[in-house]
């Protein structure tokens, strides 16, 4: 007989209280994303649904995104990842925004298993 409140998951959380706090500590992450305007916001997830068509250069963005939280950016030599860089405006954005595109950037290259399907209305 299955226990209440206790799951097997990939993450490796205990029990559901423990997966349920992090995906909470995750959402707060990713409320710097809320914060930008709409045409940003689209604007930045026009370039990622292109980045998703290709695996190298979602994980390059990625790589950048680290190097960047490091303060070590370099533009990147692939163009779609260029430009997303370039409408993020890495040198005047916040730490926090960079923490959550960088989160949501590993999410989708599979880092983090929080969703199979993400639908983003903007």
């Amino acid at each position: 007989m299955a226990q209440v409140g206790r799951l097997s998951d990939p993450c490796g959380h205990a029990d559901i209280w423990t997966f349920l706090a992090d995906i909470t500590v995750k959402g707060k992450v990713l409320e710097p994303l809320a914060d930008l305007c709409g045409s940003t916001r689209r604007d930045l997830l026009k370039s990622l649904r292109e980045i998703l068509e290709d695996r190298d250069a979602l994980a390059l963005l990625g790589e950048t995104l680290d190097r960047v939280t490091h303060g070590e950016y370099e533009r990147p030599q692939t163009e779609v990842v260029a430009s997303f860089m370039d409408q993020l405006d890495v040198s005047k954005v916040s730490k926090h925004l960079i923490e959550a595109v960088d989160l949501l950037i590993s999410a989708l290259d599979g880092k983090y298993h929080l969703v199979s399907k993400i639908t983003v209305r903007v």
